[in-house]
């Protein structure tokens, strides 16, 4: 009875999910149907997919970013936390590369996003000249060019008698070219030593992203991969990829 009531819950939710194309596992032009698939999502991963429980990209809300401390000879000992961050843009991503290995259940893509802007709060403890500062404030900034490499890795599981896919690991591998960021209020009474250090962060940005690299692919891995299980937990793996 049980499996009964999850097979009409899922068939429900299907029906109420037009943006979701179907792509059967025998096409020969699966990937695509794949990489229509996404497209037909686009306008949805904008705003969100409330029955779905995904929420939107835009904005793309991070409650908390934590920079690890670092170590460089060009750069200032410092540890930095961002806040409440909305970053716009992450929707406008363009699909370069798709790969699909219905066997192992692995997913390759390669995308680009044109511009990212984003704005928050940040905190800062930094060494200048020896002297320890902590300071917060608003944040702006952006970053274009955003080049990435996904991998979704996942295995099928049966529930109450129905095969599901589910997603075990996601790793992406951005590659930023270029950023502007803007700290205000970084040192409160002093503008001059303000702006000094905000044009060093914006000099030396080969350095710092080699720092925020790691956070960004760690961030977007996990985002990601929950909103690949959300989506697909709604769904039996022969709705999503049905064998003719």
């Amino acid at each position: 009875m049980r499996a009964s009531r999850i097979k009409i819950k899922a068939n429900v939710v299907f029906g109420r999910t037009p943006y979701i194309k179907v792509c059967k596992r025998n096409d020969p032009n699966l990937i695509d149907c794949i990489k229509d698939s996404i497209e037909n999502l686009r306008p949805k991963l904008k705003t969100g997919i409330p029955e779905l429980e995904v929420p939107g990209l835009e904005p793309l809300h991070l409650r908390e970013i934590n920079v690890t401390p670092v170590q460089n000879a060009r750069l200032p000992r410092f540890k930095a936390l961002g806040h409440n961050v909305d970053a716009r843009g992450v929707s406008d991503f363009k699909i370069h590369k798709i790969e699909a290995d219905l066997d192992s259940n692995t997913f390759r893509a390669s995308i680009e996003i044109p511009v990212i802007k984003f704005n928050g709060e940040y905190e800062v403890n930094v060494n200048v000249l020896a002297l320890p500062i902590k300071t917060r404030g608003p944040m702006t900034g952006n970053t274009t060019d955003v080049y990435g490499e996904a991998t979704l890795q996942g295995h099928i599981e049966t529930r109450n008698g129905q095969r599901y896919i589910k997603f075990d690991k996601m790793d992406v591998d951005v590659a930023l070219s270029n950023y502007h960021i803007y700290l205000g209020n970084l040192f409160g009474n002093d503008p001059v030593l303000s702006e000094s250090v905000n044009q060093a962060i914006n000099a030396n940005n080969k350095e710092f992203i080699k720092v925020i690299k790691p956070i960004i692919d760690a961030t977007a891995s996990n985002m990601l991969l929950e909103v690949a299980n959300r989506i697909t937990e709604h769904f039996t793996y022969d709705q999503l990829f049905p064998a003719n």
